[in-house]
């Protein structure tokens, strides 16, 4: 998805019960660690599709993803590990938590 969580349709979908039956879990994508948190405290208060982990721009850095971990309690996946089966098959699992 795109446009960000408070974008009309997007919130609008997030808290639809369609998209909850629909999906199994959401990886957040963020520019920075506040970005990160926020958006990761709306949608535990918005959405009923559980978090499984951040990813996006701060990915690459290592002070933000230490942040946004500390407040989030959520692993941070940058691109590479997005691409790899075993992320894959370890979220699947539920193995993220």
């Amino acid at each position: 998805m795109a446009d960000g969580v408070l974008q009309r349709e997007t919130a609008q979908l997030l808290r639809s019960e369609q998209f909850a039956e629909s999906v199994d879990g959401i990886i957040f994508a963020a520019r920075d660690s506040m970005g990160g948190s926020a958006g990761i405290d709306w949608l535990r208060k918005h959405c009923r599709v559980p978090v499984l982990g951040l990813s996006g721009v701060m990915s690459a850095s290592p002070l933000q993803v230490k942040e946004v971990t500390a407040v989030t309690g959520l692993e941070v996946f940058d691109r590479d590990a997005l691409g790899t089966a075993s992320t894959a098959l370890n979220l699947l699992r539920g193995d993220h938590e």
